[in-house]
């Protein structure tokens, strides 16, 4: 049978049967380049198989998740420089040959296979690491040391792959993270820029519209400043015009009460006037000196003379003058004294009526 050559593509269905007994496939020896995998998948029961001593040098990607039922496999003295890296999807697998072949490394699926029971590595040039985890494989209990040791060395080294990839990709996560935080920093920082500077046109154009307003206002303040300043010229007497007036009523009461408490004074004074003028000859002004002197002959022989129209008369001038000049002098006091203009319309309505007074008093005397 060794000197038997089938070229593994072209076996098909019935050529395996042939070749299986019970729950074995024997395909060794038989300078196979190719795996017959479609063939021997048709073939569930045949869980043994053996590959050994052809010309393999891969294994199709098919092989294991096709063959999942196998659970002794020989691929001894073949020419393998790896396996596939879906190879630990024969989770059934309990016995593995891989004697006398060209593998450096096993694949990190490897770590799946659980229920392998026996493995033989030797004559492959595995890496220090690898190799020392599977040690010599000269007997059934070496052999069994083998396969829990290598299982469990692929899969620390599949922990590390996993935590090497978790830590990458922790790693181009926190670096995405920061790349969108700065990607929204920079987008925030553009907003608040364009606000900023949509506030500062609006600012200035408030600013343009404020300066141009207040330049017109000075225009029109500068306009109409002559006119201020004529209507400040023109005196108190213009700018009482132009304040509004009080009601007809409130002025003529409070007129009438000034003008009645007035002439109370008035008549108050110039009865004590005429008593302390004319009480004794040195006190006689040059005015009143007649009426003094008619006053004191009526006291004494109670006969008023016939000067007496005369001196009354000249009395009321002296006395309109005299209240003429003190009036003046009080009107210039106020004028001097910047006092409020109604107080001075006031003063000036109070001398009017006196005079009026003085003046209706005196055609009285004349009249009679």
């Amino acid at each position: 049978m060794a000197s038997k050559k089938v070229d593994g593509a072209a076996l098909t269905l019935k050529d395996l049967k042939s070749k299986l007994d019970d729950n074995e496939l024997d395909l060794s020896m038989h300078e196979l380049t190719v795996v017959p995998v479609k063939a021997m998948a048709q073939l569930p029961k045949a869980t043994h198989v053996d590959l050994s001593t052809n010309r393999l040098e891969v294994l199709p990607l098919d092989f294991a998740t096709s063959l999942t039922h196998l659970v002794k496999l020989d691929l001894s003295q073949n020419r393998l420089v790896h396996l596939p890296d879906n190879f630990g999807e024969l989770r059934s697998l309990a016995h593995l040959d891989l004697y006398r072949n060209q593998l450096e490394e096993l694949p990190l699926s490897f770590a799946n296979l659980r229920h392998l029971k026996w493995l033989d590595l030797k004559d492959n040039p595995l890496e220090p690491a690898l190799a020392k985890a599977a040690g010599d494989c000269l007997d059934e209990k070496q052999c069994k040391t083998a396969a829990s040791r290598v299982v469990a060395y692929v899969q620390k080294i599949q922990s590390d792959h996993e935590r090497e990839r978790q830590k990458r990709l922790d790693h181009e996560r926190e670096t995405t993270t920061k790349k969108q935080a700065k990607e929204q920093a920079e987008q925030k920082e553009k907003s608040a820029a364009k606000k900023r500077e949509k506030e500062n046109r609006k600012q200035q154009n408030t600013n343009g519209k404020r300066d141009a307003e207040a330049t017109h206002d000075a225009a029109t303040t500068k306009a109409s400043s002559p006119k201020k300043q004529n209507a400040k010229e023109r005196g108190a007497h213009a700018n009482k015009k132009d304040r509004p007036k009080r009601s007809c009523l409130g002025w003529m009461c409070s007129w009438l009460l000034t003008l009645m408490m007035m002439a109370l004074g008035v008549a108050f004074l110039a009865a004590f006037g005429v008593y302390h003028n004319c009480s004794s000859r040195e006190k006689w002004l040059p005015q009143s000196a007649g009426l003094c002197a008619d006053l004191n002959t009526l006291t004494a022989s109670g006969n008023l003379p016939k000067t007496a129209q005369q001196n009354v008369i000249k009395a009321a001038e002296g006395a309109k003058l005299l209240l003429r000049k003190k009036s003046d002098e009080f009107v210039h006091y106020l004028q001097a004294t910047d006092y409020a203009t109604v107080a001075l319309d006031g003063w000036n309505w109070i001398c009017t009526q006196t005079i009026a007074a003085a003046q209706w008093t005196q055609k009285t005397a004349i009249d009679t």
